[in-house]
């Protein structure tokens, strides 16, 4: 529930060190459902597609198992990205015939933040499926 300041940690870290011409599209995983974990034990991460040859010093490497996946574009202020997961799990879902793979969900951003006013912001839920 605190991912925002790893976002904010990690494009800090990206800045000072240069990093943004190595960094392709910025990615959340997301390992638990806050559904079924207590706050204080979601497990996240906050960070980018890379391009570099080696992993920067203080960052972790995180590689998402490909395959097919439902995915969600949702528009807007991250503040109703919420939502858009309660449709997808709670309407499409169920609605859909797929399974849900045993892999974390993940979000892609598609567009920054901080030159984009909230209300186009654009951002890919992916569910991987079995």
């Amino acid at each position: 529930m605190e991912i925002g300041k790893s976002f904010e940690a990690f494009g800090a870290i990206c800045e000072s060190r240069g990093l943004w011409p190595q960094v392709g599209a910025v990615l959340g995983v997301y390992f638990d459902s806050p559904e079924e974990v207590a706050e204080a034990d979601l497990l996240s991460f906050a960070g980018a597609e890379f391009a570099g040859d080696a992993i920067p010093e203080g960052m972790e490497e995180v590689t998402l198992p490909g395959g097919k996946a439902a995915v969600l574009t949702c528009k807007g202020p991250y503040s109703g990205i919420q939502t858009a997961y309660h449709s997808l799990f709670g309407n499409w879902l169920p609605q859909s015939g797929e399974e849900p793979a045993d892999q974390p969900c993940y979000e892609i951003h598609l567009n920054n933040p901080r030159g984009t006013a909230p209300e186009e912001l654009l951002t890919e839920i992916c569910l991987p499926l079995k």
